[in-house]
């Protein structure tokens, strides 16, 4: 039973395998096909807040951001500390007096932890404390026990960010100081790239304003920026990439990252607004060609792939997931027996567009008629066509219409009669470009938009 606002239990280590997905040779891994969120930071904010009531703010705002993304918020928070335990006091603190999140503490070098589950229908997120060598922080007392059985489940840590789970991680002082070795055994578990510590001033991105940190001048105490030198910081990758920063040192290091995506192959990858999905081979065999590419390769592993390129599955089905908003949301949805351009635009609300390819179907003269058989060899001469099954905001585009759905089993096809849209299960919106109107579609009924001049909506 969890008692509010935690429930601690014992600890020891444990052993998981590391973390291995296999690249393939023609595109860059990237992660499993939901997406969680990351904090990571050279804040050692449950220190300041669990000791001097500062920073109190910042643990607020992280814990919530973090969580927030689950697919369940309400679970509990899985909090990796011992010693003091001033993570679970930081929080309390924070959210006073407000109701503190329910909260489940282990210790990370014990053996409950080494075996216990890391599922999102346990917990919303994972919060791990900030290493001794902050100057009075919890983790790694005696050497680094603690970052040693937090690395052990790397793997684990990894699958529950693909699934929706939060991850916050608080500061490694000088076990992340990027020195290397074992002064960076704090952040082994995280595909990050730690730096000799930043100084001020310190600065918020724009994101890191929207996600709802403060900088007031006028009052220092209660900004969520570093005041002095940084515990650590970080390098990241170019402008819109992730992670990304929420704060920056004085030479444009990250002070904190965060992110929406997952760990795979060594790295941390997500979706991109108008610049890149998220790939997963799901049975038989999906093939990729890039933009500009030549020809197709196989999708052998988990990858990002960018807008432009061409998925074949014919022989195989895939997994999609695509960037919902500026936001940082996904979605995510299966496709398979077609062959498809996919295409997102960069703007606040943007639909993925899955665009029928393949060869053309031939002309309906030489079946032409109403008879049975007729009606049959025009049924055979479907040359495109694509399944889809899943939520969130995916169209699939045909010649003569363009189906938008929300969550559904949906079949389109590009026939010599027209684009056929059938339903197995939701509701589907179909745009038909010949009539200008669109026709709402729900389970069992289908609809065929014929040829026509089309009509820009």
């Amino acid at each position: 039973m969890l008692i509010p606002p935690f429930a601690r239990r014992p600890g020891g280590a444990g052993d998981l395998a590391p973390l291995a997905l296999a690249l393939t040779a023609i595109l860059v891994a990237a992660p499993a096909a939901h997406a969680g969120r990351l904090l990571v930071t050279g804040h050692a904010a449950d220190h300041g807040c669990s000791t001097t009531a500062q920073q109190c703010h910042f643990v607020q705002v992280a814990t919530q951001y973090v969580r927030a993304g689950a697919p369940d918020p309400s679970k509990p928070l899985l909090v990796l500390d011992n010693g003091g335990l001033e993570v679970p006091t930081a929080i309390g603190h924070a959210y006073a007096p407000n109701p503190t999140p329910l909260m489940v503490v282990m210790d990370p070098s014990g053996p409950e932890f080494a075996r216990t589950p890391l599922d999102v229908g346990s917990y919303s997120a994972i919060v791990i404390a900030s290493d001794s060598s902050c100057g009075g922080c919890d983790l790694n007392q005696a050497g680094t026990a603690d970052s040693d059985g937090i690395a052990r489940r790397s793997g684990a840590i990894a699958d529950f960010l693909g699934a929706g789970g939060g991850l916050y991680a608080n500061a490694g002082g000088a076990r992340g100081d990027g020195a290397g070795g074992a002064q960076d055994a704090y952040y082994r578990f995280l595909p990050v790239s730690p730096a000799p510590r930043g100084s001020g001033p310190f600065a918020l991105t724009g994101a890191g304003t929207a996600l709802g940190f403060l900088d007031d001048p006028a009052n220092p105490a209660a900004s969520d920026i570093n005041c002095c030198a940084s515990f650590n910081s970080f390098t990241f990758g170019p402008a819109g990439s992730q992670p990304g920063p929420a704060e920056i040192d004085r030479e444009g290091r990250a002070e904190t990252l965060i992110a929406t995506g997952t760990i795979a192959g060594g790295g941390f990858h997500a979706p991109s607004l108008g610049s890149t999905a998220v790939a997963e081979p799901v049975a038989g065999t999906v093939r990729i060609k890039l933009p500009g590419g030549r020809g197709f390769g196989v999708l052998r592993a988990v990858a990002d792939i960018p807008f432009g390129s061409t998925v074949d599955t014919t022989k195989g089905t895939v997994r999609l997931t695509s960037a919902r908003d500026l936001a940082g949301d996904t979605q995510s949805a299966i496709f398979y027996a077609g062959r498809f351009v996919l295409r997102q635009a960069r703007r606040a609300r943007a639909t993925t567009d899955l665009v029928l390819a393949g060869p053309a179907p031939k002309p309906c003269a030489s079946a032409a008629g109403s008879s049975p058989a007729a009606r049959g060899a025009r049924r055979r001469a479907v040359k495109r066509t694509l399944w889809g099954r899943g939520k969130g905001a995916f169209r699939t585009d045909g010649r003569y219409s363009a189906a938008t759905v929300r969550g559904t089993v949906w079949l389109t096809e590009e026939r010599c009669t027209g684009t056929f849209t059938s339903v197995r299960e939701g509701v589907v919106s179909v745009f038909d470009k010949a009539r200008g109107k669109t026709v709402r579609l729900t389970a069992g009924r289908s609809y065929l938009a014929k040829p026509g001049r089309i009509r820009r909506r």
